[in-house]
């Protein structure tokens, strides 16, 4: 289920909206209301998936709302929708942090249009914070085993195939008598401070990775 706050003084534009909409998301779940001082009380108390708002309104119209929002550190997908079908108000939107806008028109296109805005941005913020949680696991993870090297004097070393980088804790260098300054981030600026007898398993692991595999084990 999306959750949307629509926002609108317009009786007449919110119930269309809001009617058009339904039909065209059955996972869509409408919350009208006609200001944006209502809105943002309803944002501080109910969670919502996605912002609608109109941009002429009186009081606080829809850039100032967004303005609003994002000042406090707001993220959640804004569209403005607009009376004003101008170039010029669009750029003005985007530069807001308007993730989308809308002229009203453009008839029963608008809403199809609108339905499809919609859904596209919810699951890119999803996905966005998804990521956002996964990197702050990561970075957790990675402390606690810097952690852990730190008390068992232990090192590691991690190699990304994709961006042909290769990162090193502290320790794995100094246990191999690498210089940081010195280190590159390059597997061969590595692999020459291996004992000798290492070098056809380090050979093994690099054929792989040209190859395109992504898991092998090395023990040395």
């Amino acid at each position: 289920m999306i959750r949307i706050l629509l926002v609108d003084d317009d009786r007449v534009d919110r119930e269309i909206s809001e009617y058009y909409l339904k039909k065209l998301g059955d996972d869509f779940e409408l919350v009208p209301c006609d200001s944006s001082s209502e809105a943002l009380n309803l944002l501080k108390n109910e969670n919502f998936d996605c912002v609608v708002s109109d941009l002429q309104m009186p009081e606080m119209n829809g850039l100032e709302f967004l303005t609003s929002l994002r000042s406090q550190g707001e993220t959640i997908p804004f569209i403005i929708l607009s009376g004003q079908n101008e170039k010029e108000v669009a750029i003005e939107a985007f530069h807001a942090d308007a993730d989308d806008y809308f002229p009203k028109d453009s008839g029963f296109a608008l809403y199809e249009r609108l339905a499809h805005s919609i859904k596209k941005v919810v699951k890119a913020h999803k996905d966005h914070k998804r990521m956002l949680a996964l990197q702050h696991e990561t970075k957790k993870a990675r402390e606690k085993l810097l952690n852990i090297q730190k008390t068992a004097l232990l090192g590691s070393w991690e190699f990304d195939v994709v961006r042909n980088k290769l990162t090193c804790c502290s320790f794995a260098l100094q246990l191999l008598g690498v210089d940081e300054d010195e280190f590159d981030g390059s597997f061969e600026s590595l692999k020459k401070n291996f004992h000798p007898d290492d070098e056809i398993q380090l050979d093994k692991v690099s054929l792989k990775m040209n190859n395109g595999a992504t898991q092998f084990t090395f023990r040395h």
